[in-house]
């Protein structure tokens, strides 16, 4: 007997039954089995005066018999044909909807039913004919499993693509799997078909700089790409329905991508099978390219496509590999001229920062920390590695690869350096410039510049103005010779923003306190004079330029020497001269 449970008239019999065959299709790819299509035949026979669907005896209206009724109806001669046009409608309209629970039972009264499925019409053909006495019709459903009684389903039924099925024992004989519950908790869905497709390309527009080698470079990155799609199968269960993209897009996530959607242990054949691309390492000793163990997956973006008509969906992931967590290009150019006793060296560089967040990492948070994994930091943390906390000195990697193309002796205190960083794209861009100039003598200065003046002894002459006289004054030689003079201008400019200030020892610590906040000890006492090794330095460099260390030297005299001192601006000069005699 076959029962069908329609939500409009409730449980139904076709009488006289029909014969029924059942032929299934395995669903499988070079994975595994998905399960099975199921094909369901019902060929009967529709009778004008009885069986089921039933009409009334004028041959105009009907329904369908409750179960087991065999009552014959005295249709009359003329409305046979009617009868039966009425029971075809009658067929239509209980199979206008799909999904509908079709019971087989292998006994009369329906109490050991043997196979429950949930079924769609492919077709409904009645044969033709007078339709006096009967009329054939071959109705085609289609299932997409079949369950016992007790709501196993049939091993046929099941996917079982990761399953050690071992034949006909083990995981594939365990009825506690055997059910829709433990396929959809286990693979997400049901699918007719999937891919998993992967590839790993050379990307020969970015580059990365070693964090250990300041002349190691990578030029090229690499990418992988991971193509997953599945195209899902309509589930009716019962009076549940579980569509085919849902189907597709659960078993993408739960049967590939992980629960959380994110990659897997790792790319396929990775010789590291615990690694993790995100942000870590993976070993990729068995890969055709040969990589070495220290690249990370970073920049994951996510793309995915869902087609509800044809129940697809398709979900593209994609990974920049890198060692370093950021990207850094740099170029050098080399400028002199000969009003320029200098040549400058400039350097361009731009850091830009991955991340090894997963796509679904929407929002970062918080303050950017160097150890956080947000693009940003991860360009901070290779800025400061190569300019050495920003200071450009003579330990960067910047400095280094300037002087490096050069043979001249590169001053290592930059003539000017320019930075811009945009955290919400993780990028930083610096231009520094370097010289030969001599290096500093005045250790803390960002800028010195010394100038020595000598004034040699002349002529000792007057000027006699001569009124009328055509050719000017007279000039008239009076013996003897002018003096010597040496003056020198020493400039310095200082960081302002790190002027040490001087604080008398006889201070306490209160006092000293105290003494800091007061607007003399912050202007004047730091005056680089005061302030050691300044004022050495200072001293010894204007001892060196005195008079006084020439030879022959009888007489020297100072003049009131002249400082300046601006210590909001970080701006100091000072000027000197001397006056001096020789003994010849």
């Amino acid at each position: 007997m076959i029962t069908f449970k329609s939500t409009i008239f409730g449980d139904v019999i076709l009488r006289p039954t029909p014969f029924v065959s059942i032929s299934s299709s395995p669903i499988r790819n070079k994975t595994g089995h998905f399960g099975s299509d199921y094909t369901i035949t019902l060929t009967g026979t529709l009778l004008p005066h009885k069986g089921s669907p039933f009409v009334s005896a004028g041959g105009t209206t009907g329904g369908f018999n409750t179960p087991y009724s065999d009552t014959e109806l005295a249709v009359s001669h003329d409305s046979k044909a009617n009868s039966i046009i009425v029971k075809q409608n009658l067929i239509r309209e209980l199979f206008a909807y799909d999904g509908m629970q079709m019971n087989i039972d292998t006994d009369y009264n329906g109490s050991n039913t043997s196979i429950v499925t949930n079924v769609t019409v492919e077709s409904i053909n009645f044969e033709e004919g007078t339709y006096m006495t009967k009329c054939g019709y071959t109705i085609t459903l289609k299932a997409t499993h079949l369950k016992d009684n007790l709501g196993n389903l049939y091993h046929d039924s099941m996917t079982n693509i990761f399953e050690n099925t071992g034949g006909l024992s083990g995981a594939f004989r365990d009825d506690t799997k055997s059910n829709i519950n433990y396929i959809l908790a286990e693979y997400g869905g049901f699918v007719e078909d999937f891919t998993d497709e992967w590839s790993i390309e050379a990307d020969d527009s970015l580059g990365e700089t070693s964090d250990t080698d300041p002349f190691s470079y990578i030029p090229k990155t690499y990418i992988i790409t991971r193509n997953t799609s599945a195209v899902g199968r309509t589930i009716y269960d019962g009076n549940q329905k579980y569509e085919a993209w849902e189907n597709a897009k659960n078993f993408l996530i739960k049967s590939l991508l992980g629960t959380d959607g994110n990659l897997p242990s790792q790319y396929p054949d990775y010789a590291n099978t615990g690694s993790d691309l995100e942000g870590g390492t993976a070993n990729f000793g068995d890969v055709v390219l040969n990589l070495s163990t220290s690249y990370g997956g970073y920049n994951h973006s996510r793309t995915e496509n869902i087609n509800k008509s044809t129940g697809s969906v398709q979900i593209t992931d994609r990974w920049v590999l890198l060692q370093t967590g950021a990207y850094e290009n740099y170029d050098v150019s080399i400028e002199s001229s000969n009003s320029d006793p200098f040549t400058t060296f400039n350097i361009n560089g731009s850091i830009k920062g991955a991340t090894g967040l997963s796509a679904q990492s929407t929002f970062y948070g918080g303050t950017i920390v160097e150890t956080s994994p947000t693009p940003a930091a991860n360009a901070i943390s290779k800025y400061k590695t190569v300019s050495n906390d920003g200071l450009f000195d003579i330990n960067s990697f910047i400095y280094k690869r300037v002087s490096a193309i050069t043979n001249l002796a590169v001053n290592p205190q930059p003539l000017s350096i320019s930075v811009s960083r945009n955290d919400f794209t993780g990028e930083i861009t610096y231009s520094v410039s370097y010289n030969n100039r001599p290096l500093n003598i005045i250790s803390e200065a960002l800028n010195e510049q010394i100038s020595v003046q000598d004034t040699y002894p002349g002529d000792l002459y007057s000027i006699i103005p001569v009124i009328g006289r055509p050719t000017g004054p007279v000039l008239q030689y009076i013996g003897g010779r002018t003096e010597y003079r040496r003056s020198i201008n020493i400039n310095l400019q200082f960081d302002y923003t790190d002027i040490d200030r001087y604080t008398p020892a006889t201070l306490t610590e209160q006092n000293k306190a105290q003494e800091l906040l007061n607007t003399r000890v912050s202007l004047l006492m730091s005056k680089p004079t005061l302030i050691e090794p300044i004022r050495s330095q200072i001293n010894n460099l204007v001892r060196s330029l005195s008079p006084l260390n020439e030879p022959n030297i009888r007489k020297c005299f100072v003049d009131a020497p002249n400082e300046s001192w601006e210590p909001r601006t970080g701006s100091y000069s000072l000027s000197i001269s001397w006056v001096y005699e020789l003994d010849q």
